[in-house]
């Protein structure tokens, strides 16, 4: 037992099992099954029902109809490629219909439509990751803003299953493995999960050219950490403190980015 460690979603009562994730979503896949089948059935039914007319003896004579329901059956399964019948013909040298093949058709009046039905079951499902935002749009109606709540809800929820399983193995993994090794407590990391949202550059745009009005001044962290959120590469070290602190969109920070474009390219090509 000291080698192992329990992750799980609850602590109710002690119970080392917890409670699973997606639950809730067995009874709404279970009903969506349902009405898929039942939808598949309308829409094969809507078809027609296969319609076999034979002669009165072979009707009541239970080995030969047994044999006729299992021919309409596999027409109806679509699994009989053909047909073969007997011509009879009367004294009078006519042909005579004795055997009739076809589909009798439905009005149409009870075709049920499902679509409503599944849309929600649906929604039910994902509703339960709290990741049905993956469904604006599929039926004419979503918002950007509705969206981003949304995406906000769903990364809130699966950082705090990340947490959940961080703080386990930091309370109980880490410090075995640092006992077991010997090596000192202070030198024990601790695992940290990271954030699942990259930053919105328009979003960050906005926000600077907020604080830009209210008298924000650039510097090499923040210079920094605006690179990092914008996957662009990190200020070069040799770079790192030249033009002091300096005001974002002034011209300071113009004269500092030519600054650095200049030395950037002597660097490059050092015999200009």
């Amino acid at each position: 037992m000291e080698r192992l460690v329990l992750i799980r979603t609850t602590a109710n009562r002690g119970n080392p099992e917890g409670k699973l994730i997606l639950e809730p979503a067995v009874r709404p896949y279970t009903a969506l099954r349902m009405f898929e089948n039942a939808e598949a059935s309308v829409a094969v039914r809507a078809g027609g029902i296969v319609t076999l007319e034979i002669p009165v003896g072979d009707y009541n004579d239970k080995g030969t109809r047994a044999s006729w329901e299992q021919l309409a059956k596999e027409m109806a399964d679509d699994r009989a490629g053909f047909i073969l019948l007997p011509t009879i013909i009367d004294k009078e040298g006519k042909k005579v219909d004795a055997y009739k093949v076809g589909y009798t058709v439905a009005d149409g009046r009870r075709s049920g439509d499902f679509s409503p039905i599944i849309g929600r079951k649906k929604q039910e499902m994902a509703s339960v990751a709290l990741a049905d935002f993956i469904l604006l749009g599929h039926n004419n109606k979503g918002a950007l803003n509705l969206s981003t709540d949304k995406t906000n809800l769903l990364r809130e929820a699966v950082m705090s299953y990340l947490r959940g399983i961080a703080a386990p193995v930091n309370r109980v993994v880490i410090p075995r493995l640092w006992a077991v090794n010997g090596l000192p407590r202070d030198t024990m990391p601790k695992a940290v999960p990271g954030d699942l949202d990259k930053a919105n550059l328009q979003v960050l745009g906005a926000f600077l050219t907020a604080m830009t009005g209210a008298g924000m001044v650039m510097d090499d962290a923040l210079e920094d950490a605006l690179r990092a959120a914008a996957n662009l590469p990190l200020k070069p070290k040799e770079l790192e403190g030249q033009g002091g602190r300096r005001r974002l969109g002034g011209q300071p920070a113009r004269e500092g980015c030519r600054a650095r474009a200049e030395a950037e390219e002597a660097r490059r090509c050092p015999g200009r």
